[in-house]
């Protein structure tokens, strides 16, 4: 897919995410949720990881032998053992730490005690974190087409007025949703390790654009890969809530209503500028400007939802054949050096037009702002200036002016972050039509955005698979149709069909989200271009790998801040083995169904036993319902339950047994 093809439509607005933060371990170290086995820790934990932690804990907690115990890899922790049964942890999960009554032996030591992230006392702070009763749902308010490009266009130049004829009455002031026929919500954000979100996505069942009662687009997207993060867009704001993330999206032409969306998927045909054929539509956009209530009185908000709100900018253009799904065609500009002390730029991608000698460079996630009273500006911090460079020879293409904060409004508000610029020497159009050169962002003599020459990337990027599940089975990825994982070499933006030696990383989540480990899988193995890679699922667990290029690059000394800086990796998710022989297939109980499948989900993600209640009458009455949503079939859709896709398949099966037991009974 490739948001920097013609013709382009842009759109804005706001946008709201609502995730269940009850399985983030936000407040390590106290753990209430074991990411590998996606079970409810109940009793609570805190974990004690040194010996300054237990000293601290022996001097405040009476008692202390009675809580004190060791998990089975050998880890100290106190079991907060009065918090034991499911009412009274769904009561405690949204008080302040401190303010609940049965564990008031621990006060003291949450005083003491501070998380890991945030360096805060646990004293005061909520178990469930911002959004205990989050839906995951994800919703556009007021999104719409604002902008319409057929033609190659400096950032800082008027649109030509055949650009504003009868495209721009047709397709300006359309309203982009994510919604159903019915008016209803169609999408949901996960990440695929919510202790460690590196990787989120979204599930789409129905995107439409409209405008008045006349339908442009309707079509079932694939799944929306976040594929690049600025975790301090804000520079005084280095909370999440200073962060931003650019998402891409694809539409096959096959899950497109082409009698619906003729006229939109005319327009981009007669506006094709390239010798390639169309086989969708893709979107790209920028989720920015959060603004989430982190604090908030659970007593007024009940058992509702506490969703962030967020500015949404992007566009919408033509997919082409040999794209990929997910990542943008192009070069990958990554931060080098700070534009000041701790202050760097976020990456950006780079696509050159051979057909009209045009570099276009987005930089819609990249430049810092500054937040002043919720109104949000871009920080001057000069001219920077766009180069290629060979043979140590140096090459101006052009030139970004912080400065100048009309045009640099005007790039963000009129062309989502892309500019467009008109190569002119014929030594840069050589270069950049060979692939030569490397391209950089400078400013003075510090280099802020170098580019990673070589990249080993995937669209099967976020993956899931049942423990012991066959290599050649495949993953569910991008959809409800099960795909092998494979990989594509890209060096400056072109296919690369030599092989490369690599050096192969494993980042992995540990037991009750304590951290995670690192290990080297092959020092050194040769890999090529669409190669697949079978990954193993023989251990349940978060996985992340990484592909380390030996030849190009050294080892990262902080493994998770270079998947962050390069967004190279592919995150699978192994869910755990469930034994179902323990269970008579004929005497399977509601109370077996509730405790074995149910209970994690009521605890962790309450929102889903409110939506669905939990209850044997409720369950049996939607049981045909339920198997179809809960179907792999199901997979890559909204409705598919659970939304967190964390239900191994013997659970489901279970499940399902009941649900055809109780049928035939009826």
């Amino acid at each position: 897919m490739s948001h920097f093809h013609f013709p382009r439509l842009y759109f804005s607005g706001k946008a709201s995410v609502d995730p269940a933060t009850g399985n983030n371990n936000y407040h390590y170290p106290l753990v209430n949720f074991e990411p590998i086995t996606g079970e409810c820790v109940l009793p609570p934990r805190i974990y004690l990881d040194n010996k300054e932690t237990i000293i601290l804990a022996k001097q405040n907690i009476q008692n202390f032998d009675q809580y004190h115990k060791v998990d089975s890899d050998n880890n100290s922790y106190l079991e907060i053992s009065c918090i034991s049964t499911s009412n009274i942890f769904k009561k405690w999960m949204v008080t302040p730490l401190g303010s609940f009554e049965d564990d008031k032996n621990f006060h003291e030591l949450y005083k003491q005690l501070n998380t890991q992230k945030d360096t805060v006392p646990l004293f005061g702070q909520c178990p469930a974190y911002w959004n205990y009763y989050g839906t995951m749902n994800f919703h556009l308010h007021n999104v719409h087409v604002h902008n319409i490009e057929t033609e190659l266009t400096n950032f800082n130049s008027r649109m030509e007025a055949k650009n504003n004829l009868a495209t721009e009455n047709q397709f300006r002031g359309a309203k982009l949703s994510f919604e159903f026929d019915n008016g209803k919500n169609s999408a949901v954000m996960i990440d695929v390790s919510p202790t460690l979100s590196l990787y989120s996505q979204i599930f789409c069942s129905s995107i439409s654009l409209t405008k008045k009662d006349q339908i442009l687009l309707r079509g079932k997207p694939l799944k929306s890969s976040l594929r690049q993060m600025n975790t301090s867009r804000v520079e005084n704001d280095q909370m999440i809530t200073g962060s931003s993330g650019t998402f891409y999206q694809s539409i096959p032409l096959s899950n497109i209503n082409k009698e619906e969306s003729k006229d939109l998927l005319q327009f981009f045909i007669e506006n094709n500028k390239t010798d390639q054929t169309i086989k969708g539509i893709c979107l790209r956009f920028d989720l920015s400007e959060v603004k989430e209530n982190t604090q908030p009185d659970y007593n007024e908000l009940g058992e509702n939802s506490n969703p962030a709100y967020l500015q949404i900018n992007g566009c919408i253009a033509p997919w082409y054949t040999d794209e990929m799904i997910s990542h943008p065609p192009g070069r990958r500009l990554n931060y080098f050096e700070p534009y000041k002390t701790g202050s760097y730029l976020g990456a950006t991608f780079a696509y050159f037009h051979k057909e009209q000698n045009v570099l276009s460079l987005d930089i819609i996630g990249s430049l810092p702002q500054m937040c002043h009273k919720n109104v949000y500006t871009t920080i001057d911090i000069g001219k920077l200036d766009l180069v290629i460079i060979e043979d140590n020879s140096i090459f101006n293409i052009g030139t970004i002016n912080t400065c100048d904060k009309i045009a640099i409004t005007k790039l963000f508000k009129s062309k989502s972050g892309i500019i467009d610029f008109k190569i002119q020497d014929p030594l840069v159009i050589s270069m950049l039509q060979k692939g030569n050169g490397r391209l950089e962002i400078r400013h003075r003599n510090k280099i802020l955005l170098k580019e990673k020459e070589l990249r080993i990337i995937s669209d099967q990027s976020g993956i899931y698979a049942d423990e012991g599940e066959p290599e050649t089975e495949g993953f569910l990825a991008n959809s409800s149709k099960r795909e092998h994982c494979k990989i594509k070499v890209l060096y400056r933006g072109k296919q690369y069909n030599e092989g490369l030696k690599v050096m192969l990383l494993e980042l992995s989540v540990l037991p009750f989200g304590r951290g995670d480990s690192f290990r080297i899988i092959n020092h050194i193995q040769s890999i090529r271009n669409n190669q697949i890679i079978p990954w193993s699922t023989k251990k349940a667990g978060q996985f992340f790998y990484i592909f380390i290029p030996i030849e190009h690059e050294t080892m990262p000394i902080d493994l998770k801040h270079y998947m962050v800086k390069t967004g190279d990796f592919i995150n699978l998710r192994v869910l755990p083995f469930f034994d179902q022989s323990k269970y008579n297939d004929q005497n399977i109980s509601f109370e077996d169904i509730y405790h074995a499948l149910l209970k994690n989900f009521d605890l962790i993600y309450p929102s889903s036993s409110i939506i669905t209640p939990f209850n044997k009458r409720h369950l049996l009455k939607a049981g045909k319902f339920l198997k179809k949503i809960m179907a792999e079939e199901y997979w890559g859709e909204y409705l598919y339950m659970p939304s967190s896709r964390e239900m191994p398949k013997g659970k489901k099966e279970m499940f399902f047994k009941w649900i055809n037991k109780n049928e035939k009974i009826r």
